[in-house]
């Protein structure tokens, strides 16, 4: 599993973590240990009321390759640009047949 999270740049400090040891930490809930705990955190002043983030998770094959990896990040970083257009002449699809079709 591979996730990429994108996090607004507000506080005056933000970053990622990822603990997966069995350290005791009492501020973890639970056992007081960490194993894949991951996520990101913000630190200082945080302006305004609220903030944006992106996080997507990716399922992926074994053994998959860093150079794989890396093009998933890039290709969520700079996504396609998709545009639509309203189509203005209608094609009749209508059929009053009751029978199944047999091929498309």
């Amino acid at each position: 599993m591979m996730t990429i999270t994108h996090v607004a740049d507000i506080g005056d400090r933000t970053g990622f973590y990822y603990n997966d040891n069995n350290l005791v930490n009492f501020i973890d809930t639970g056992d007081h240990v960490s194993f894949g705990d991951s996520g990101f955190f913000i630190e200082g002043n945080i302006a305004g009321s609220g903030f944006n983030f992106l996080s997507t998770a990716y399922f992926l094959p074994a053994n998959l390759l860093k150079n794989d990896a890396e093009q998933l990040f890039s290709e969520q970083k700079n996504p396609l640009d998709c545009q639509t257009v309203f189509q203005e002449d209608f094609t009749d699809v209508s059929d009053n047949s009751t029978e199944v079709p047999h091929s498309f």
